[in-house]
């Protein structure tokens, strides 16, 4: 089994868009294992963005919003609530993603179970 060394993987999040997911905005995705240059240990989150304006939810039942960017308008604002409702109906996937740092549980993986739920094509 190859050892995951810092120089021989690529950073990288999940990127679910609206084509597979039906909303109006992109959730991203987090490994924990992967080396961050921002540690989000204590709170597992995932992004969720429209255009230029984005926010940061955790990961759980009811996602709380972390962080936000600048102005976010009332009409982005509904958006962005649709990506927070999304990540609190599959909150155990995201969390699952969010934990592996094996890539036991990969991109692909946490794609298959959305799909799964009727909730990715």
């Amino acid at each position: 089994m190859k050892k995951w060394i810092h120089s021989d993987y690529i950073l990288g999040m999940a990127n679910l868009n609206p084509k597979r997911t039906n909303l109006p905005v992109i959730i991203w995705a987090d490994h924990n294992g992967v080396d961050r240059t921002v540690s989000h240990r204590e709170s597992p989150r995932v992004k969720i963005s429209k255009g230029d304006v984005s926010i940061s939810v955790s990961i759980e039942e009811d996602p709380q919003v972390l962080a936000k960017s600048g102005n976010i308008s009332k009409s982005d604002m509904r958006d962005l609530k649709q990506g927070i409702d999304y990540v609190a109906r599959n909150w155990d996937i995201f969390l699952k993603h969010y934990q592996d740092t094996d890539f036991s549980f990969d991109d692909d993986d946490l794609k298959d179970e959305l799909r799964n739920r009727g909730d990715y094509r």
